[in-house]
């Protein structure tokens, strides 16, 4: 539809100065590039004449193998969103390219970027079988500036010779839109590279700013008569006869809890805090810096005194250099007070196996029990879970069981008043579950909802059952340091 803003980034080979290609672009898209003499651009962008009205080529990001271009934020023009066409040739390591001074400025400034880029580097983080050097070096530049991979781990984009990989990725920054719909079309392409499309709203270029309850100015008086002014469910009020009724009742409560803290706490923006220094000397010293640095741009822009100038330099270097001095001081000093506390065995062998270790690669292809080799990322992650979580076994919810512990003799030690101690010990400031209850809103709660919570317990003994929304959590899979063969699943924890 050529009615709606549309931008085709293109690689080579399939780059043409004719402004023609295997795509059948309309001759009313406008095409973008880099001209050098005597070399043929090997990234370039097309864009529709909607998008053209509201774009911008950028010459300083942009050479042989990278393209640049921005739209404006409809909704805050002082906005702009980068959408970057870059090949990354072999002859080249990828830290030298050209899109990495996008990036920095885009991040600088708090400006979105989409990346699409031809790579040529494997890794497993986003879906191949192996990790070359290239790939190495692409995670680190994920890692080290925030960016996001899009791509499908089941999806290549690139097959020859009967060979498929995963090298065109689609890139982008904290502060770019969502990418909902991303897809790889196969078999459509005449080039060994398969057509990548997605979508995004550019009226989301402003990220919602995230929010959390600020349990210090909560109104737990109002949260507790909230819940107590709430007509509860007659289910709640008694003991759940099957593992379903179980399940209600859990997310049931949990929501009626939800409810009542979104009226009675307030939300504040989540903030990411800065580093903190090893002492206040530090830190002093770090914000005089900081706004010598501010002084120094401020001069050097509106002010035509030289002396005035690098007289403002050099007092910028010379704090600098003597920040830097104490920041290794503090380093040297802290880890010889840490070192000097060592004293079992155990903390040695650990100390001395996170020294020794090398590059540990990503998680990628696993040994399963078998001796075969894991074939995509789903079979690693299902050897991986089987091996250290065991394997899942659900019982049927209509399954009869004889039970030789009744209801009557687990009320016996399940009571109101071990209950009520339990939830008395309960640490204030803890972080929340997946279910969002903290320890808090349960300390705080009517005894109507402690009630409730009471019959959940003594229900999921009896059921031997534990309720489905608390069983959903956050796990990270980590390599464990020192391990000589990273191929089985013994080398990793959860």
């Amino acid at each position: 539809d050529t009615s709606l803003p549309h931008a085709i980034c293109i690689q080579e080979p399939l780059c043409n100065m004719s402004n023609k290609c295997p795509m059948d672009i309309p001759d009313t898209y406008t095409c973008h590039y880099k001209l050098i003499e005597n070399q043929t651009p090997r990234a370039i962008i097309h864009t529709s004449k909607i998008l053209q009205e509201n774009c911008l080529y950028h010459d300083e990001f942009s050479d042989r193998d990278t393209c640049t271009i921005s739209i404006k934020d409809p909704s805050n023009q002082n906005k702009r969103l980068f959408i970057c066409s870059s090949y990354m040739p072999y002859e080249k390591k990828i830290n030298e390219g050209n899109f990495l001074h996008l990036i920095k400025k885009a991040n600088q400034s708090k400006q979105g970027v989409i990346l699409c880029t031809d790579s040529n580097a494997q890794s497993t983080r986003w879906g191949n079988n192996s990790t070359n050097n290239r790939g190495k070096q692409l995670e680190e530049i994920i890692d080290d500036y925030n960016l996001t991979i899009h791509n499908k781990l089941d999806s290549p984009t690139w097959s020859a010779r009967g060979k498929t990989s995963i090298i065109d990725l689609t890139i982008t920054n904290i502060y770019a839109p969502t990418i909902p719909n991303w897809n790889c079309h196969l078999n459509m392409s005449t080039s060994d590279h398969h057509y990548i499309q997605f979508s995004s709203n550019t009226n989301s270029l402003n990220q919602p700013i995230q929010h959390r309850y600020n349990m210090k100015k909560c109104d737990w008086v109002l949260y507790k008569k909230t819940l107590e002014e709430t007509i509860l469910n007659p289910v709640l009020e008694k003991i759940p006869k099957n593992k379903c009724g179980l399940d209600f009742c859990t997310s049931k409560l949990t929501n009626l809890m939800n409810k009542a803290l979104e009226k009675s706490c307030p939300k504040i923006k989540h903030k990411i805090h800065p580093k903190k220094r090893p002492s206040e000397t530090l830190n002093a010293l770090e914000r005089t810096i900081t706004r010598k640095q501010k002084k120094f741009k401020t001069k050097k822009t509106h002010q035509k005194n030289k002396r005035q100038v690098n007289e403002v330099k050099n007092n910028y270097k010379k704090g600098k250099k003597s920040f830097n001095k104490l920041i290794r001081k503090a380093r040297i000093k802290a880890w010889k007070k840490y070192a000097s506390n060592i004293e079992s065995v155990k903390e040695t062998a650990r100390i001395t196996k996170i020294l020794n270790k090398g590059y540990t690669s990503p998680l990628g292809t696993l040994k399963n029990k078998d001796g075969n080799i894991t074939q995509t990322p789903i079979d690693t992650l299902t050897t991986l879970a089987d091996d250290l979580l065991g394997k899942e076994t659900l019982k049927k919810p209509d399954q009869n069981i004889e039970k030789n512990l009744h209801i009557e003799d687990i009320k016996k030690f399940v009571n109101p008043s071990r209950l009520k101690k339990a939830i008395n010990l309960l640490k204030k400031n803890k972080s929340p579950g997946h279910d969002g209850i903290t320890n808090e809103m349960i300390r705080n709660s009517p005894d109507k909802i402690q009630e409730c919570l009471l019959n959940i317990y003594i229900a999921s003994i009896y059921h031997e059952h534990i309720p489905l929304t608390w069983q959903i959590a956050n796990s990270a899979i980590i390599a464990k340091p020192g391990k000589d063969d990273y191929s089985k699943t013994k080398s990793y924890r959860i």
